[in-house]
């Protein structure tokens, strides 16, 4: 498979994606360095056997905001080309800011949380759709999420999960948005704490102390269900290629 990852910035990378990464070509995308978005076209009607069909897209975190257009001018090019995305039915993944930009990009929008915000390991509750969901139903009960923005849904959209608090889950098409974080080990969201995330703790009303013990008990929890969601998605992914018509 040929799988398209957009990483916004090098502290939010794959992560624990990594290992199911391996036995695909894989392109990085980096907007913020000028990369150019590959071309993508569905695959009935590209006949899925040219050298740069996309067969699948990542869309990865990053600490900008997915309307901050005038400090951040590729986020402009980059939510017209997750659309395009999506309207060529190419399976997306979207994680944290890419659930935004997905929001953003097919009708719905992101914008800044209000009031209190959420950081660190979080119950995860499945709607009715969710609960049937191939991918989704593999998230397992408990998530770890970090977020000063949320979403409001796409018209099209199909709500998937949620916590207490926020919207955490939707599909919309081919796409799958996830405002939490299954890709983020213990190590790295506890590095983001003392920089990327700090402020978020501080609203969250989480110290680094709570936020770093929460993490690093539930670790092997959350790597069991992030690695059967990410198989999940792949295998989606590559069932979609195999599967005709």
């Amino acid at each position: 498979m040929h799988l398209i990852v957009v990483e916004h910035e090098a502290a939010a990378s794959v992560g624990r994606l990594a290992p199911h990464l391996v036995e695909h070509r894989v392109t990085t995308v980096r907007p913020a360095n000028g990369d150019p978005f590959p071309v993508v076209a569905d695959r009935d009607d590209a006949g899925g056997e040219a050298d740069n069909q996309v067969d699948g897209v990542i869309v990865l975190g990053g600490s900008m905001g997915a309307y901050e257009e005038f400090a951040h001018p590729w986020l402009i090019d980059e939510k017209c080309w997750i659309a395009q995305v999506v309207g060529a039915q190419v399976p997306l993944l979207g994680i944290c800011l890419g659930s935004q930009l997905l929001a953003d990009a097919t009708g719905g929008r992101a914008y800044r949380a209000e009031g209190r915000l959420e950081a660190g390991v979080l119950n995860l509750h499945l709607t009715d759709a969710g609960q049937v969901d191939p991918v989704v139903a593999k998230a397992g009960p408990r998530v770890f999420a970090v977020h000063g923005d949320t979403f409001e849904l796409p018209p099209d959209a199909t709500l998937m999960a949620r916590t207490d608090d926020y919207q955490q889950a939707f599909r919309i098409g081919s796409a799958l948005g996830v405002q939490f974080h299954p890709e983020t080990d213990a190590g790295t969201a506890i590095d983001w704490a003392q920089s990327l995330v700090g402020p978020v703790l501080d609203r969250a009303g989480v110290t680094q102390s709570e936020f770093a013990t929460q993490l690093r008990d539930a670790e092997d929890e959350l790597a069991s269900a992030a690695h059967n969601l990410f198989a999940a998605w792949l295998d989606g992914v590559d069932r979609r290629i195999t599967t005709p018509g």
